[in-house]
């Protein structure tokens, strides 16, 4: 595709309080409701 773009798709279920994403290339940023902002490294959270 000759691009320098990524997409990482990420689900939410309120239902049961879980969070799944795809990929490991990308840190998650979390924005909260009180605007306060968490940085999730994923590099440890996929395969070895």
């Amino acid at each position: 595709m000759d691009t320098d773009k990524n997409l990482a798709l990420s689900l939410l279920d309120y239902q049961n309080g879980t969070f799944t994403i795809t990929g490991q290339h990308e840190e998650i940023l979390l924005v909260r409701k009180d605007c306060k902002v968490e940085r999730i490294d994923t590099f440890d959270l996929g395969l070895e």
